[in-house]
């Protein structure tokens, strides 16, 4: 598949500036004339409201039990390459812990995927795994029930991760490689996990997925709670048209919810998967159009859209077979390639308190010195935003600059730093 992560590209301005996308609005926002310098303060203050909510002592005692539990397991005995229970466990707990410190809806879509997926490996043993602190080793023994567990001692109490699958099973084809294999995979009904301290919950996720091998469809919901704070994931596939919704509530209180969606042709048919994953078919073929939303604490919104993917990526290999290496350092490739870019996709701010634009983004090329031969310039592209108010426009990289989000940043950084005083081993 030849520049797939393309459609990423163009969508990510969107991702670092509030955004939404069509100016035939009824109800113009309080915030529409503001200057391009209280806008910042603006989307600052949406910043610093989010983060404001996220307590990182919250999910300290969650936290500091999965870097115990990895921290145990890698200095036993255990082989983790012979033993995919516990590599799936492992990483499993890894998963849990970067939704809960990044705050990241996202990283559920670690427990969507059909095949290579920890919570499902896990939920497929029965077994349970106690560790002896003396000693520093770990003993198994087979389960009672459907269940895999982890027994582990934390500050003089007991831990237990358990995985666990239940309902019916439904054996999914998922591609044949180069070779003619055939690659299938048993994707339980539901899936669950969760941590407890002394038999109080730390953090639990589930999986529910419906798959429909005749009409190729898949439906998947993932869920994780931990202390309060609760992280979606909801995923539908056909063949024409792929959604994702995420949402992150925080003490009953959504700070952000985002969909995805992705149309096309013969999306998740089997000859087609199979030719993507053999390299003779391109995946972006049986793409149409795209679009993500996002909105942030009920405040702002982003909408950044691709009206056609597999016109918009043939017009950028198009442009790179027409090109040499050292033409495309050059002014006229960059702004046909930023042309691209403006011609299939789109990305627009909005405050919710309104429903007209308050600033387009674009791609424009721009000049730079080579770091390391300041007597040498070439040529890149680079994403623009422009307020509708004034028509000034700026870099997104001079505009979301260190010292007008200072505040920002500083709280980011302090929260980040928060959370890896609680994930001691497993920075260290």
């Amino acid at each position: 598949m030849k520049k797939l992560y393309s459609i990423l590209a163009c969508l990510w301005a969107a991702s670092f500036c509030l955004t939404a996308c069509s100016d035939e609005g009824t109800k113009e926002s309080a915030s529409t004339n503001l200057t391009p310098d209280e806008h910042k303060e603006k989307l600052e203050d949406i910043g610093l409201a989010v983060l404001s909510k996220v307590k990182p002592e919250d999910h300290k005692t969650l936290l500091t039990t999965i870097d115990k539990f990895i921290e145990y397991v890698d200095n036993s005995d255990l082989d983790l390459e012979r033993n995919e229970d516990v590599q799936a466990a492992v990483n499993l707990a890894r998963t849990m812990g970067d939704i809960c410190s990044c705050t990241d809806a996202a990283k559920l879509m670690a427990f969507a995927r059909s095949g290579n997926n920890d919570l499902y490996t896990a939920a497929q043993y029965a077994k349970v795994y106690t560790y002896n602190n003396n000693n520093g080793t770990w003993t198994s023994a087979p389960a009672s029930d459907n269940t895999l567990e982890f027994r582990f001692p934390v500050n003089n109490q007991q831990a237990v991760l358990k995985a666990t699958a239940s309902g019916n099973e439904t054996l999914v084809d998922l591609f044949d490689d180069e070779d003619g294999i055939h690659y299938q995979a048993l994707i339980p009904e539901k899936a669950t996990a969760s941590f407890t301290l002394d038999g109080q919950a730390l953090g639990d996720a589930a999986v529910t997925v419906a798959v429909n091998n005749e009409s190729r469809t898949a439906d998947v919901a993932c869920t994780f709670n931990a202390n309060g704070y609760e992280f979606n994931a909801n995923v539908h596939a056909d063949k024409s048209n792929a959604t994702a919704n995420f949402s992150t509530v925080i003490k009953g209180e959504t700070l952000l919810t985002a969909t995805a969606n992705i149309s096309g042709n013969n999306m998740t048919d089997e000859g087609q998967i199979n030719g993507t994953v053999n390299g003779t078919y391109d995946a972006e073929e049986m793409f149409n159009g795209a679009d993500v939303e996002i909105l942030v604490n009920n405040e702002a919104r982003i909408i950044a859209s691709c009206s056609n993917v597999n016109n918009f990526i043939k017009l950028i290999d198009k442009l790179e077979d027409e090109y040499s290496w050292e033409e495309q350092t050059e002014q006229e490739y960059n702004d046909k390639l930023a042309d691209a870019y403006n011609q299939y996709n789109k990305a627009e701010l909005y405050y919710t308190d309104g429903d007209n634009v308050i600033a387009r983004i674009t791609m424009q090329s721009y000049m730079e010195e080579n770091p390391y031969y300041s007597e040498e310039t070439y040529y890149d592209i680079e994403p623009v935003i422009t307020f509708v108010s004034d028509n000034s426009s700026f870099s997104i990289e001079s505009y979301f600059d260190d010292i007008s989000f200072n505040d920002l940043i500083t709280s980011a950084e302090d929260l980040g730093e928060a959370y890896e005083d609680y994930l001691q081993y497993l920075l260290k």
